[in-house]
This record gives C-alpha cells, structure tokens and sequence, in this order.
C-alpha cells in the first residue's frame, strides 16, 4: 500500500469518528430539547390548573360517589350549554392534560426521552393521573362519540407503558 493511499484510509477513518462524535452531540441536543420543552409545557400556569381542576373534580366524585364518567360527560354538556370561554371548561383542561402525557408517553415509548431522563423530573404521584382520570375521562367521550377504538387501544397502551415504566423505575431505585 503506497503512503498515500494509507493517508487516505487514515482521512476516511477520522472522518466516521467525526462523523459519529457528531450524531451522538446531536442526539443528545435533540433529547435536551424535547426535555426543556415538555418541562415548559408542565411548569406552565395553565397546566398547574388544569391538574389542581381535574384532581378536585376527581375527588369531589370519589367523594360522593359519583360516576366520574357521567359526572365529567354532565359537566362537559353544562359547560357547553354556558358558551365558556374554551379554556375555563374542565374538557378543554382534560384535553390539555391528556395531550401533555400522551406526548410524554411517546417521546418515552419511541426512546427519544430515555427512562432516566423522564423519571428523574417527574415523580410516581405525577402519573398518578393516568389511570385516574386521564384515560377514563378519554374513555367517556370515545364511547359518547364513537372515536375509533384502534386508536384509543394505541394511546391507552403508551400512556400505560409510562406509567408502568415509572412505578418499575422506583421500585429499582428502592432495591
């Protein structure tokens, strides 16, 4: 092999290194991005009460004993028949929250916020939710409207994964 052509495999060797060294900066400025996103979306106001609402209208339920299914399709109809303002409804809150966590849900299911990253900023009390109200209440106006069960089993196994993942996360951490 001529000196050249040994400084030309030396060149394309540098090259890959660079190459991956700069995939891996970009994949990690990509996760810190989403990250950073998802953190300004959950520390917004709006968002602190769309949880505090959703929570109290839980417990006031839990606390009468009230169908939190019907109670919330009742509330959607009273506050539909009012004309409110879009974001005063408890729906839009719902919507806004179930949108949060199934985004959340899938940036963690497709890998692109890894477990550590989620579970270190987010507590098991925050996915509390989930199973509370987050997708029974979806589960209401899917079987109201006819939403397409496909994509309900879909969001429903994401937002599950999550929740599992974290409660599994914990228990690790415990051990």
């Amino acid at each position: 092999m001529a000196l050249e052509d040994m400084i030309s495999v030396v060149i394309a060797f540098i090259a890959i290194i660079v190459s991956c060294y700069a995939i891996l900066i970009s994949r990690k400025t990509m996760r810190l991005q989403a990250l950073h996103d998802v953190q300004k979306d959950y520390r917004s106001a709006e968002m602190m009460i769309a949880i505090k609402d959703l929570w109290d209208f839980y417990r006031e339920c839990e606390k009468y004993g009230s169908d939190l299914k019907e109670e919330f399709l009742k509330r959607k109809r009273d506050e539909d028949n009012k004309h409110m303002k879009t974001e005063e409804t408890l729906n839009y809150k719902r919507r806004l929250l179930t949108h949060f966590y199934y985004h959340l849900s899938a940036l963690h299911v497709h890998g692109i916020l890894p477990k550590k990253m989620i579970f270190d900023w987010w507590m098991p009390n925050d996915f509390k939710m989930i199973d509370k109200f987050i997708i029974p209440l979806q589960e209401a106006l899917n079987e109201q409207f006819g939403f397409s069960e496909k994509e309900f089993n879909v969001f429903k196994k994401y937002l599950r994964k999550l929740k599992e993942d974290c409660d599994k996360y914990y228990e690790d951490m415990e051990n």
